[in-house]
């Protein structure tokens, strides 16, 4: 058994955006390009154990902290370790938020192999917890993947959930579909504004319209790259294929405008409504609600937010069923869920 002093923390940036940003190229990018630079795809622990703080989880015991480790199945289903490697993980007494992270990352890095010098940790909500990680790891530097909130939405209706049959990640919720991108918005915000320099935007945009000028602003975080390095390559979950059917491939540059076919009039005018100013805000110009008379708009929000809230009892019906033998998971996750509405 080791101690806290016995761990040593290593350097952790993490990639944040919305759901349907083109994240996954972009990890995949820094991973082909930057070979000194371990890519680790995206797991739940970092928000269990950032909710939980720092302090309280370094007075946590061995059987508290693997079943921490335990309630996030995507440390098997994505990073591909296996119960001994958490039981392993779990008996390091004091230890806080960096270093059990450190210890995952290490993990992970033994299973896919090589030896690395920085980590890029794949969290799209890493923005809403952006005071708690910089008070722990002074230095972090968010990678910010920006996408047209429009392609965001509609790719969220269209797109199954991994690990729930017959579910679209978007819910069928246009409503709930448009806060994911707003609310990550917000986060990226207030990060920028309370700690300068801590953020880089990348745009899925210039990313599949070539990849020069992302490589450009990723050597802004990561600096030039170790050609004498082997690079470790990044790799989804098998669970997660499925939602992202172009992850080993090329990005389309037809995938930056598709959702001009893909959203009905209707529906893309409620998106840019919910959207409001943020579009405008993040460089986009309006669709669908240009013209469009004011009553018309009204009447097409007032059927979407009414049907938002139908759809949100039928969630939680669901969910409940679910997740009635789970209750340690459900309250973990309703943490994670007050900690992020809570006043940054």
């Amino acid at each position: 058994m080791t101690t806290p002093s016995d761990v040593p923390s290593r350097r952790l940036d993490f990639l944040t955006y919305a759901p349907r940003s083109g994240s996954t190229h972009v990890a995949r990018l820094v991973a082909e390009t930057f070979p000194h630079v371990l890519v680790v795809p995206e797991f739940r622990l970092p928000e269990f154990l950032l909710t939980l703080g720092d302090s309280r989880l370094r007075r946590t015991d061995s059987v508290h902290r693997h079943r921490l480790l335990e309630s996030d199945r995507q440390l098997v289903t994505s990073l591909g370790l296996e119960q001994r490697d958490l039981r392993q993980i779990a008996l390091q007494d004091g230890v806080g938020v960096v270093e059990l992270l450190t210890l995952v990352v290490d993990a992970y890095e033994r299973r896919r192999g090589g030896c690395t010098e920085r980590v890029l940790l794949k969290l799209g909500r890493a923005a809403a917890f952006g005071d708690s990680i910089l008070a722990l790891s002074p230095g972090t530097t968010f990678l910010h993947c920006l996408r047209d909130g429009r392609a965001v939405v509609s790719s969220l209706m269209r797109t199954g959930k991994a690990y729930a049959v017959g579910e679209t990640m978007g819910r069928d919720d246009l409503v709930w579909s448009a806060r994911q991108w707003t609310r990550q918005l917000d986060a990226v915000g207030r990060l920028e504004s309370e700690h300068p320099g801590s953020v880089v935007t990348l745009r899925y945009e210039e990313l599949v319209a070539g990849p020069d000028a992302a490589v450009a602003g990723l050597v802004r975080v990561f600096g030039s790259p170790a050609s004498e390095t082997t690079s470790v390559p990044f790799s989804v979950g098998v669970v997660e294929t499925a939602l992202h059917p172009l992850a080993e491939h090329r990005t389309l540059s037809e995938r930056a405008s598709a959702w001009r076919q893909e959203l009905s009039p209707d529906d893309g005018t409620v998106v840019e409504h919910l959207m409001g100013e943020h579009l405008a805000a993040a460089g986009y110009q309006a669709h669908y609600a240009t013209g469009v008379p004011r009553r018309r708009v009204a009447w097409l929000v007032w059927r979407v937010r009414a049907r938002h809230l139908v759809l949100q009892v039928r969630y939680l019906v669901r969910r409940g069923a679910q997740y009635r033998r789970q209750p340690r998971l459900v309250l973990r996750h309703l943490a994670v869920l007050h900690r992020l509405r809570r006043p940054q």
